[in-house]
Formats: C-alpha cells, structure tokens, sequence
C-alpha cells in the first residue's frame, strides 16, 4: 500500500501533510480494490479546520461581495455543475453501483439556481439608499422568519 496516494485534510488552503493520523482504506466499491489512504483527521485538527472556515466566512471575499455577484457566482457553479453533470453521476453510479443515479446532479444545480434567484429577489425588494445589501438580506431574513411563524 505504500504507492498509493495518502489523503489528508486540507486547512486553510493547506494540506496538512500525514502526521500519523489513523489511515482509513478508500475502497472502489465495484472492485474492492483499495485505491488510496485516507488519513483520518484528530479533534485538534478538525477544531483547526473550523476555525480557520469561520475566519474565511468572516474575513474572506464572500461576506463583502454584494448579493449580485454572490448570484452570479452561485449561478456560475449551477452552470458548471449542469456542465459536467454526466461525468458526475457516472462517478456517483460507480460508487454506488446503481445507474439510478444518472440524474443525480440535475438537482443541485437545479436547487443552486434557486438560491441565485432567491437573492435576485431579495435584491429587488431592497432600497439601497436605507440599508446595505448585507443589512437589508438581514431584516429580509428576519422578517420572513417572522412571518413563518403567523
């Protein structure tokens, strides 16, 4: 097992390299041949791997693009996603050993659609001159949770 390819976790845009975690086989479940070694992460790492996420939500790119381009990039994945959708359900069909799966990825970039519309129409109930995009998502969110509850 020793030319297989070790799999470890990736924290802030960084492999953590094999620090002598526990090693998990990846099995191809068609074969069960082992294809590579996944390299189990500890708490420690996994408090690492959380942290370093809420930074990047925090102080990353995303929170500060403006609810337009976070459609335009959500769309973008949607396309991408519809793009490769027969390479992706052939891989999910392999793993899971069913062809039910060949319309697997319609959905997600169906759902990631949704989601780009949904701040399209956020944005056109929004006056810019009262809130910041961020602001106005935020009393958005508010007030329809409100109203979910009657």
């Amino acid at each position: 097992q020793a030319s297989l390819p070790r799999i470890s976790s990736w924290i802030n845009g960084q492999s953590i390299g094999d620090q002598g975690q526990h090693e998990v086989d990846v099995i191809d479940p068609a074969t069960e041949e082992v294809l590579a070694i996944l390299l189990e992460a500890d708490a420690g790492e996994v408090d690492a791997a959380v942290t370093a996420a809420r930074h990047a939500f925090d102080f990353g790119p995303w929170p500060r693009l403006v609810p337009a381009e976070r459609a335009r990039i959500l769309r973008q994945v949607a396309d991408l996603i519809d793009a490769h959708s027969d390479e992706l359900a052939a891989l999910e069909s392999h793993a899971s050993e069913s062809q039910a799966q060949v319309d697997l990825f319609a959905t997600p970039a169906e759902q990631t659609q949704v989601h780009a519309s949904a701040v399209d129409q956020a944005l056109a109930e929004i006056n810019p001159d009262v809130l910041s995009p961020r602001e106005a998502l935020d009393a958005l969110y508010q007030l329809k949770k409100l109203a979910a509850r009657g």
